[in-house]
């Protein structure tokens, strides 16, 4: 059997200096791709937020 590369997909940190209409598109595919439960989207996506994003 020949192992197949799995790419890498990382969510980016959501800063407020990045278009979040782009972050929200991105993270929706992080989430379909790792097939992250619906009840784990809220608890993934809040760490992947710093700064006044959280405020």
């Amino acid at each position: 059997l020949s192992s197949v590369n799995q790419v890498e997909m990382v969510i980016s940190v959501f800063d407020d200096e990045i278009d979040a209409y782009w972050w929200v598109l991105f993270t929706e595919k992080y989430f379909k791709q790792w097939l992250t439960p619906k009840t784990l989207k809220m608890t993934v996506a809040g760490l992947a937020m710093k700064g006044p994003t959280l405020t």
